[in-house]
């Protein structure tokens, strides 16, 4: 569920990216305020997203503030004051959020992720504590991970499997209009109705991205998938069925557009545009693109399905190492290497003789991007960054 809407950066304008850097670290800072430090590291961009949502709804946005970033303890960021309610219900709805997926990969078998469920629990309650002091009683997610316990055994198809997971982001968002500063607008039928909408819309669309992305996973490791049918006993991507996946997250995309064109935002109206009408629908055509792919080369997946538990093993400790080389890279990076996010008038100018501008095409934020051969743009042909601690997802364009 977590990083089915990660932003792209290199797309957005410089108002852009500071407003969700500044949403980012405001989201980070409210979970180390009301749950403890190391609750920072489960942040989401699903979690950052709903505040963006929150803060651009409620009549007055949160007050500026500023924190010690825990990847760059040297360096204070913007952010918005943690006792706001859009930081305060995001950082809760991210402990709960978190909380679900632990007790659903501890069903399937996963006994480390499962060991950390008595901390999770506990940080849930106190956040299902801290909403309803706030004015939003949510509906009981343990009813809704039940039911989709239940489509899961039946093998459901893909409307069917998203469905418990839009009634709960439907039920969050009706809660949306009780907390302090929201709009009468939004307590009326009509406002219910958008907010209501607004919520199924993104829980299907996480969900059927998340059900697209993790094709190839589920496959190896057996577990649950819209996209996997029974073969005998074992299971296998079923083209019809991945088929019909791309068609209702396509048709999500569009529901999530016109939900969040029907709300009165205050504010960050530039940014959610880039999110739901720009992002949103080049992550479908991604994912849907990948998963056809797999179908159309099942015999390759059969193979990957028998390499050994060793090598499974050794590619996860790689990951894992990358993963945490990056925050390392950034934290011994000079300061000019850091700051500012925009490039120099001097890097803007420099184009590349296929027409690519390399700082749009590079996301990184923090590093220099480096391509063998070219130690100052990236370069289109072998894709937009040559480095792999570069997070860009993107394609150039040219």
């Amino acid at each position: 569920m977590f990083g089915s809407f990660r932003p792209r950066p290199c797309a957005m304008s410089p108002a852009q990216r500071r407003d969700w850097r500044q949403l980012y670290c405001g989201v980070c800072a409210g979970l180390g305020a009301h749950h403890g430090q190391a609750s920072r590291a489960t942040l989401s961009h699903e979690a950052v997203l709903f505040a963006t949502m929150v803060d651009g709804l409620l009549t007055e946005g949160g007050a500026s503030s500023s924190c010690r970033c825990p990847i760059a303890p040297t360096r204070h960021r913007p952010t918005l004051a943690t006792d706001s309610p859009a930081m305060t219900s995001a950082a809760n709805l991210q402990v709960l959020l978190l909380d679900q997926w632990v007790a659903d990969q501890a069903r399937d078998g996963r006994p480390m992720v499962g060991a950390v469920r008595p901390w999770t629990r506990g940080a849930a309650a106190r956040a299902g504590r801290s909403l309803q002091n706030l004015g939003m009683a949510l509906p009981s997610l343990d009813a809704l991970a039940a039911a989709q316990i239940a489509i899961e055994s039946d093998e459901g198809s893909a409307a069917e499997a998203a469905e418990p997971t839009a009634q709960s982001l439907a039920g969050i968002f009706r809660q949306v209009a009780g907390l302090p500063g929201a709009p009468p607008v939004l307590q009326s039928t009509s406002g219910q109705a958008a907010l209501d909408a607004l919520g199924a819309s993104l829980g299907r669309f996480v969900y059927l991205v998340d059900a697209l992305r993790d094709l190839r996973r589920d496959l190896l490791r057996g577990d649950f998938n819209p996209c996997l049918a029974r073969q005998g006993e074992a299971l296998a991507i079923d083209s019809a069925r991945v088929a019909a996946c791309c068609a209702a997250l396509d048709d999500a995309a569009t529901d999530l557009q016109h939900a969040a064109g029907s709300l009165p935002w205050q504010r960050h109206r530039s940014l959610l545009g880039h999110l739901l009408e720009e992002r949103a629908p080049r992550i479908a055509r991604e994912v849907s693109a990948q998963a056809r792919a797999w179908a159309d080369d099942a015999d390759r997946l059969e193979a990957l399905r028998e390499r050994s538990a060793l090598r499974r093993a050794l590619d996860a400790l790689l990951v894992a190492w990358s993963w945490l080389l990056a925050p390392a890279r950034r934290w011994l990076s000079a300061p000019d290497e850091l700051e500012p996010m925009d490039p120099p008038a001097d890097a803007r100018k420099k184009r590349r003789s296929n027409g690519c501008d390399s700082w749009d095409c590079c996301c990184c934020e923090v590093l220099w991007c480096w391509t063998p051969g070219d130690g100052e743009a990236c370069d289109c042909d072998v894709g937009c960054c040559g480095c792999d601690t570069c997070p860009c997802d993107c394609d150039c364009g040219c």
